[in-house]
């Protein structure tokens, strides 16, 4: 039996734009961010496999949140805050990793969980998407039933959700 697990953690708070003409990429985790990045990094550091692959969104404040980690990570377009449900999944069907990190943004991060929660949840009957807190971490295990089966045809289990203000 294969498996995977895949982590989810959201960017921690981040201040809000200052003016017209700022990027919203370039935006800064506030002094509360980066407390809750520091916190979830700790817990991450105690339970994340060794050989995890981190990817983050290339935005500053998510960019700013895994630097917590004190890991090395990969910067990856895809998961910029623009990015749909399919263009996350295109990611995933890329990973030929067992223990995969993805640090990212609403409302992206809600569409995956709510489709690993609920495969039937497609855009077509309007789309669910869970409310993902600012800092949080939803862990899944990803479990191939049958080696001979497609890889789509894979079920996931939600082992844990922390949020940074209960660590």
């Amino acid at each position: 039996m294969n498996s995977r697990n895949l982590i989810l953690w959201r960017h921690a708070d981040a201040e809000y734009l200052n003016s017209v003409e700022a990027l919203d990429n370039d935006r800064v985790l506030s002094a509360n961010g980066k407390v809750q990045a520091k916190k979830m990094a700790g817990w991450l550091k105690q339970h994340l496999p060794k050989d995890t692959l981190i990817l983050s969104s290339p935005a500053v404040r998510a960019e700013q949140t895994v630097a917590a980690l004190r890991r090395d990570y990969q910067s990856v377009h895809a998961l910029n805050p623009e990015a749909g449900l399919k263009d996350i999944l295109v990611v995933l069907q890329e990973i030929d990793a067992t223990n995969v990190l993805l640090v990212g943004h609403q409302p992206w991060l809600g569409q995956l969980v709510s489709h690993l929660t609920d495969p039937s949840n497609k855009p077509a009957n309007g789309l669910k998407i869970t409310s993902i807190k600012k800092g949080a971490v939803w862990w899944f295990k990803q479990t191939k039933l049958k080696l001979q089966e497609p890889s789509h045809s894979q079920s996931y289990k939600l082992v844990t959700v922390q949020h940074p203000d209960f660590i």
